[in-house]
């Protein structure tokens, strides 16, 4: 199984949004590309939200509006 990026944010945001996702029925992992540091296991740093390719269009459809909302101006 091939996973794919569908969102990159700070845990705690992606966190959140993997949530919805699993309420939906699709499987998502949260990857971090450095070594953890934050404060009580949440770290500031980005990660990212991944899937099955197979589920890709509809897990960024159900994120679409999150993603937006969070992004800098």
């Amino acid at each position: 199984m091939r996973w794919v990026r569908v969102a990159t944010a700070p845990e705690p945001i992606i966190q959140m949004w993997r949530q919805l996702l699993d309420d939906a029925g699709i499987p998502a992992l949260v990857r971090q590309d450095s070594l953890p540091g934050g404060v009580l296991g949440v770290s500031p740093i980005p990660c990212r939200l991944m899937v099955p390719e197979d589920h890709e269009a509809e897990a960024k459809e159900i994120l679409e509006p999150y993603v937006e909302e969070n992004r800098s101006p």
